[in-house]
């Protein structure tokens, strides 16, 4: 596959920049549900998995970190680049049973990261990380699932029925290097060193091909004010989304 900069923050915001990295990456994900179709049917919900990418990255094409609610909040300082080694690793699970689901990852991102300014030149490794953990519960008791809920009764208010719900809620955190900032690679005044993430929210699938979504999210971040001037903790995002999903 391509190398392309990381475009995506803790929770899918994309960056601003262009790409201008030729450089070639290796993927690789393994997944398995070691007790599927086995006698414990307590743990034939369970999956566990691990996922990594790797190789060498050259060139400005540095992400700018966004908010869910589409405000920038992390962005390398002028003069830096990739200039080495890039290398992700994810282990990830979810647990399912009944109405029941868990879902959690880890996320640990390597990097090799170069300042140039006149005659001066900084090179270091950084390690960033995160990791969310989030859990759901369908109300109407249908079997929860990685891929959705299938409700027992369509939506249809003539007869009463109304599909089913899914309540569920998440919680993650994001820690940056010390040294993106130590090394002078971003400015802390600026950019933010951390955030701490929760929502809730409700699922409700009118049948097998129709979901609403309504979502409250509220972020804390550590550092990075938006005058730049001062070493105060950017404002709280609370952030409200509703989304419409339609598969055929």
């Amino acid at each position: 596959m391509g190398g392309a900069a990381d475009h995506e923050n803790f929770y899918g915001g994309s960056s601003t920049v262009g790409g201008n990295n030729n450089n070639r990456y290796g993927a690789g994900r393994i997944f398995v549900q070691p007790f599927k179709g086995t006698s414990f049917s307590l743990l034939s919900g369970l999956g566990i998995g691990y996922a990594a990418t790797y190789g060498k990255e050259k060139g400005t094409d540095l992400p700018i970190y966004i908010t869910p609610g589409q405000a920038p909040v992390f962005g390398y300082n002028s003069g830096v680049s990739a200039d080495g080694l890039q290398l992700r690793g994810s282990p990830q699970f979810y647990y399912y049973y009944k109405s029941l689901g868990i879902l959690g990852e880890y996320v640990d991102s390597k990097e090799t990261l170069k300042y140039t300014s006149g005659s001066n030149i900084i090179k270091d490794k950084l390690d960033n990380r995160a990791w969310q953990l989030s859990g759901s519960y369908v109300l109407t008791g249908e079997n929860a699932s990685y891929t959705g809920v299938i409700p027992n009764h369509d939506f249809d208010p003539l007869n009463g029925t109304w599909g089913a719900f899914e309540l569920a809620a998440r919680y993650g955190q994001l820690a940056i290097d010390h040294k993106v900032f130590d090394d002078g690679f971003a400015n802390l005044n600026t950019s933010i060193s951390g955030e701490k993430a929760w929502a809730l929210g409700i699922n409700w699938y009118l049948n097998r091909n129709v979901k609403v979504v309504l979502d409250f999210e509220q972020t804390k971040f550590r550092r990075g004010a938006v005058n730049g001037a001062s070493t105060d903790d950017r404002k709280t995002e609370n952030l409200f989304t509703g989304e419409f999903q339609l598969s055929l």
